[in-house]
């Protein structure tokens, strides 16, 4: 039986990115992607978050050019991690963890970013090829 474990997102973060580390001092960063979607039920739009975790280089790239309200398209793998709470019951939390991140907009300083071409991910792909109206094309 086949087995795949793959995640795309598309979407904004909520807030600016948290710069963590681990106890050996590997580099991570964490944040909320929102994506929409209509729900059927309300016949209105509603929003799903999403925690996304980056390691190392990407995380440093993600702590440098992203901020709150900045698209992006992640792509990584569902992680569930598992614990149990202080009242003994078995608590859950799902995350994607990414193995890229594509920068949509503009950084900071409104310098154009991956829509131009540029290795924005640090991981040696570019998003050069995909058209000048690529982030225009998201509906959000």
């Amino acid at each position: 039986m086949v087995s795949v474990n793959t995640v795309i997102i598309g979407g904004h973060l909520g807030a600016d990115p948290e710069d963590k580390r681990t106890q050996s001092g590997k580099l991570m960063c964490k944040f909320n992607v929102a994506t929409s979607r209509w729900d059927t039920k309300s016949q209105a739009e509603a929003t799903d978050w999403h925690t996304v975790v980056v390691w190392e280089k990407q995380a440093e790239n993600c702590l440098k050019y992203l901020s709150k309200g900045a698209p992006v398209l992640i792509e990584g793998r569902l992680v569930v991690n598992q614990w149990e709470g202080s009242d003994g019951k078995k608590l859950s939390k799902h995350e994607i963890s990414a193995s890229r991140v594509s920068f949509l907009g503009r950084k900071r300083d409104g310098v154009p970013r991956a829509a131009e071409g540029d290795d924005a991910a640090g991981d040696g792909r570019s998003t050069r090829g995909l058209g000048a109206g690529f982030a225009d094309a998201i509906p959000f």
